[in-house]
């Protein structure tokens, strides 16, 4: 009886409602000559289109740049992304020339990319959609690996990086990693690594919260990576180093102070991992054997921008580099922790470097192995461009607009790189002191 009178009165109250919303249509429409306007759904939707393809247009102009510059294991092959194309950007080097580019189109947004040892596919891991890995000269979709959360729904990966010698791909999510075979994709990875549990509260110790944002294998243990997370806020714990195998786990955890760790990079070595945050401009060196204690901080540039500012470190393990937002290559020396040469990317750079006006250099990759012979330059290559968000609430806000447009620059290329005399020589070793 009570749950009969219930539904009555909800049905009154609906009905009252609806009549409620009757009248209004009907009195703005009799009242419109006296000053009422009534705006018909054709109207509405109309002027939503024309807001979503104008919005659209402006996003991908102000994002025509690249960014996320990689080479390939066997130097043969260089890619960035365009997020204003979605694709792929992919050249073929040949000598001091990039002979062909492709552009690979990955459908979603892309969060992170890599090449395989011989650049002949390219995998990403892209929002909402499983970690692809498509042909370079074709586009053509080779394998899809595809992780599930807890309710088995499809979870698009963030972080992305080989694991055991290229064989393996580690799927970095929101709470866990998944290591998939490169020769068997589908839904069933090798291991699920979790870094958030919610068991009991001594296994909640170390912890990772939030989205896995970047992952790199180490070069010395095969099954060992290293990732960071999003999400966790500043002071929280946002790095960690785990073992891929099936019975694998956590093997250290430590908090970066940043407000999300964008990159994690091994040194040569395999016991130092290099962290570096977004709104955080420290670099930080930290020794996994004292459970993430941290032996020197790098200075470079990269202001309260939250992209991706990426670095790299050369292949002996000597010598660091990274970009910034105000258009510098910054030297680092690795084994005393201090800057050695920063490098202007503007009138002041050297002519191969091709370069007029630079805004952000985003990121700086280097070459696995082609070096200058006798001569002490390694080869490298870096993606120039931030993005520029207009000021709607400026007073002039079309020419606010129209130069924010004209703002962003892009480049990308490669050229040589070479090291100051006064730097540690190359056959040095590469452990940090």
């Amino acid at each position: 009886m009570r749950r009969l009178i219930r539904l009555c009165s909800f049905a009154s109250l609906y009905d009252a409602a609806a009549q409620s919303i009757v009248d209004m249509y009907a009195r703005l429409r009799t009242e419109n000559d006296g000053g009422v306007g009534f705006t018909s759904r054709v109207v509405i939707q109309n002027r939503s289109e024309e807001f979503r393809w104008r919005t659209r247009m402006i996003k991908n102009e102000l994002e025509e740049f690249h960014r996320g510059v990689t080479f390939s294991a066997d130097g043969s092959t260089l890619c960035a992304y365009d997020a204003s194309k979605r694709a792929l950007t992919v050249g073929k080097l040949s000598n001091d020339s990039v002979e062909d580019v492709f552009e690979v189109k990955t459908g979603e947004r892309s969060h992170q990319w890599m090449l395989d040892a011989s650049g002949r596919t390219c995998t990403t891991s892209e929002r909402d959609a499983p970690t692809t890995t498509r042909e370079c000269d074709s586009g053509r979709v080779v394998a899809t690996y595809r992780s599930f959360n807890d309710k088995d729904e499809v979870t698009g990966a963030c972080g992305l990086g080989y694991v055991n010698d290229g064989r393996q791909i580690a799927s970095g999510c929101d709470g866990f990693v998944d290591v998939f075979d490169v020769e068997r994709p589908g839904r069933t990875p090798v291991a699920r690594v979790r870094t958030r549990t919610k068991a009991s509260v001594y296994e909640r110790l170390g912890s990772q919260g939030g989205l896995v944002s970047c992952v790199d294998g180490c070069p010395i243990e095969r099954d060992v990576f290293a990732c960071g997370t999003y999400g966790g806020g500043r002071g929280a714990i946002d790095c960690g180093v785990y073992d891929g195998r099936a019975d694998g786990g956590r093997v250290a955890s430590w908090a970066s102070g940043g407000a999300g760790v964008t990159q994690t990079k091994w040194s040569a070595c395999g016991n130092f991992v290099f962290v570096a945050s977004r709104k955080n401009s420290k670099i930080s060196c930290v020794d996994i054997r004292r459970t993430g204690s941290e032996v020197y901080t790098l200075e470079r540039n990269v202001g309260e921008t939250n992209q991706r500012v990426t670095f790299d470190i050369e292949p002996c393990g000597a010598h660091l580099i990274s970009g910034g937002v105000d258009g510098k290559l910054r030297f680092f020396d690795l084994r005393r922790g201090v800057e050695v040469m920063p490098c202007k990317t503007e009138d002041g750079c050297p002519a191969r470097w091709g370069v007029d006006t630079v805004t952000c250099v985003n990121s700086f990759a280097f070459h696995p192995f082609a070096s200058a012979p006798g001569s002490r330059a390694f080869r490298g290559a870096f993606a120039v461009g931030e993005r520029v968000f207009v000021d709607f609430d400026s007073s002039d806000s079309d020419h606010a607009e129209s130069d924010a447009i004209e703002d962003p620059t892009s480049y990308f290329g490669v050229y040589l790189v070479d090291y100051p005399t006064e730097s540690v020589p190359l056959d040095a070793p590469s452990t940090p002191v």
